[in-house]
């Protein structure tokens, strides 16, 4: 094996810890429908709720992991708008 394999292999792979989920469940319910788009539907929305999961798995002098990670959350997803649809149970 080359050099870099086995420091890749050493090194720890991140985690995601439960306040980095909540940090992006929280976001997703206060913003995910607030910059909704013909173009990309939600995918802006996506990508600012998996900030903190981004932050916590790339390093900060991974920047080009970061863009691309950022890139591939920005893109097209398609959902359907429900506005208040994790508060209001409809018959409770």
């Amino acid at each position: 094996m080359t050099e870099v394999r086995q420091e890749l292999m050493k090194a720890p792979e991140p985690s995601l810890d439960k306040r980095s989920l909540r940090k992006c469940l929280i976001r997703w319910i206060e913003f995910g429908q607030a910059c909704y788009n013909y173009e990309r539907m939600q995918g802006p929305d996506v990508l600012h709720a998996m900030v903190p999961i981004i932050d916590k798995l790339y390093k900060e002098d991974d920047v080009e992991g970061r863009k691309a990670a950022m890139k591939r959350h920005a893109n097209f997803f398609n959902t359907t708008l429900s506005f208040l649809g994790f508060w209001h149970q409809p018959g409770h």
